[in-house]
């Protein structure tokens, strides 16, 4: 079990040394932008068209995201 955890430790140390736990504020930034235009324009979608539809749309437009951010976790 040490021998496990020492590896991984070293594993971890090296991935760190490359950079891979370094957040991107960029990405984070666009994220968040992709958010509140999903949002405006579920809002938008909501307020002209009729409230059927309207809704349809909102309703796409946040599963396209959600679908989007887990096929991001997938990778």
């Amino acid at each position: 079990m040490q021998v496990l955890d020492q590896e991984f430790r070293a594993w971890q140390a090296d991935l760190e040394a490359r950079g891979f736990f370094k957040p991107s504020y960029m990405h984070v930034t666009c994220r968040l932008l992709e958010i509140v235009a999903i949002y405006a324009l579920g809002c938008a979608a909501l307020s002209v068209l009729p409230n059927t539809m309207g809704l349809i749309v909102a309703c796409l437009l946040v599963n396209q995201d959600c679908s989007k951010a887990t096929s991001v976790l997938d990778h």
